[in-house]
């Protein structure tokens, strides 16, 4: 039957993240969402199945889609939507995506390859087809926050450091959430010396994405080069607050 078709098909893109073949489980995920999206029936459960395969695979308004199916007021289900949230703010692809030319059967594919290219700039050996890879985000997806923000990381490893503040810059005012936009925008302006509007930046960076250990080392040599001894305790107050809160009681 079709939902015997279905089920298999989820138990089979979950055995695929299970081993970490995101290339084989995104099919699956994209094609049981096809099916969901024709009405096929699925039942909350699996909704909420669908919903985190989703989220695994990248595809996130197939999981917020699925999501609405689901029994939202469970602890899985609101795992899994602030799960969802968080890679939207630290990819920078908004909810609004599709207007910005990523539809939602792309958006998968979309995060992959930001991912790859993130990964790929932090590698000397590998600058050719890190340069490549970027290119060809950028011509596929130029209006994309994500994509100016790896724009920016670029002109910043090159030193094209006013080429790389106006790429972060359009970033952050096309999604505000777009943490890393707000990080490197406050690396840039601290290294010109504009230390309120870089603190201001990476204030904003911290505030969507706590657990970034980047943003904190770059406010504390902020505050170390700006001699502002008060900040840094109250900084340290924060994390230490902050462990403590995610401390098991």
């Amino acid at each position: 039957s079709q939902g015997d078709d279905l089920r298999a098909l989820l138990d089979a893109a979950i055995r695929d993240v299970m081993a970490n073949d995101l290339a084989s489980a995104t099919p699956r995920v994209l094609e049981a969402a096809r099916r969901f999206a024709s009405g096929e029936p699925l039942t909350p459960p699996q909704a909420l199945q669908l919903a985190q395969l989703a989220s695994h695979v990248g595809a996130l308004t197939i999981a917020e889609r699925a999501l609405a199916r689901a029994d939202r007021k469970t602890e899985h289900a609101r795992d899994v939507a602030a799960a969802v949230a968080t890679i939207r703010r630290q990819i920078g692809l908004p909810g609004s995506a599709d207007k910005l030319g990523v539809a939602a059967e792309e958006e998968a594919a979309y995060v992959g390859a930001y991912r790859e290219i993130a990964l790929l700039a932090a590698a000397p050996d590998k600058r050719s087809i890190y340069q490549q890879r970027l290119h060809a985000l950028a011509v596929r997806y130029p209006d994309v926050p994500g994509t100016k923000v790896l724009q920016c990381e670029s002109d910043l490893r090159a030193g094209r450091f006013a080429a790389a503040e106006k790429q972060c810059r359009s970033a952050v005012s096309d999604d505000d959430e777009a943490v890393r936009g707000h990080y490197l925008l406050g690396v840039l302006l601290a290294r010109s010396g504009r230390s309120t509007d870089a603190e201001r930046e990476l204030r904003s960076a911290l505030m969507l994405d706590p657990d970034d250990s980047a943003v904190w080392r770059e406010l504390t040599r902020l505050y170390e080069q700006t001699h502002n001894t008060i900040k840094l305790r109250q900084l340290d107050s924060e994390r230490r607050a902050l462990a403590a809160a995610r401390q098991p009681q």
